[in-house]
């Protein structure tokens, strides 16, 4: 939830900002929808295309999300923290963004 949250301060700031923003959120959100594994698994993928799979940074969430609902298994700690910082970094990074274009916030 962090992650979307510091993805959502970032592009509503971007998208206030930058006039054709939009056209560039228009074509990346539905790029990252069919990019990330909610409509295919990432373990069916070969091995070189789940290498560059793994750099999505939605990916690991749903991975993880996968692994628990679909096979039972605790996702590795290793994961967990990833996530954790991922969403912590986004949201920090959101929210900086945000305060720095304060002025123009506070003017909507």
């Amino acid at each position: 939830m962090a992650l979307i949250m510091g993805f959502g301060l970032a592009l509503s700031v971007i998208q206030v900002t930058v006039r054709d923003a939009k056209h560039f959120i228009d074509v990346f959100l539905p790029l990252l929808f069919w990019l990330t594994p909610i409509v295919w698994v990432t373990s069916a993928l070969p091995e070189g295309v789940a290498s560059i799979a793994a750099y999505n940074p939605v990916a690991l969430y749903f991975d993880s999300f996968s692994s628990i609902l679909h096979a039972g298994v605790v996702p590795d700690t290793r994961d967990l923290l990833l996530c954790v910082l991922m969403g912590a970094a986004s949201l920090l990074i959101g929210l900086l963004i945000f305060r720095k274009v304060d002025d123009v916030v506070e003017y909507l």
